[in-house]
């Protein structure tokens, strides 16, 4: 595969590690979520149960994607999909609507992070 422009793809790979970090900074946002909204700190923290659940499972699919689609499909396709999964948990006013998110966003972490070791 010839490359134009290799800056692109080392900038495309920070983005892609920043979101893969940002799942673990979820502790951050405990505390504010549980002042704004009265949930209980182990109903917020669910939702990281679950992201991560959702993750273990994605890694096993998104590794079939990028074996038939190879990375740049992937990994467009993913950062698409976790932006909109971010964007949908800024409107959370409900528990089912952040874990539904949260899943989603999550749930396309590891095609991004495939492609990257691509």
């Amino acid at each position: 595969m010839r490359t134009d422009n290799r800056w692109v793809i080392a900038i495309a790979g920070v983005f892609l590690q920043i979101a893969l970090g940002a799942v673990y900074a979820w502790s951050v946002f405990r505390v504010p979520l549980a002042k704004q909204f009265g949930w209980s700190i182990s109903e917020i923290t669910l939702t990281f149960t679950i992201s991560i659940f959702v993750l273990g499972f994605a890694a096993f699919f998104g590794g079939l994607w990028l074996n038939r689609k190879g990375p740049r499909i992937v990994a467009l396709t993913g950062g698409a999909l976790y932006g909109l999964g971010v964007f949908l948990a800024s409107f959370s006013r409900d528990l089912w609507w952040l874990y539904f998110s949260s899943a989603e966003s999550v749930s396309v972490l590891p095609t991004l992070f495939q492609s990257l070791c691509w």
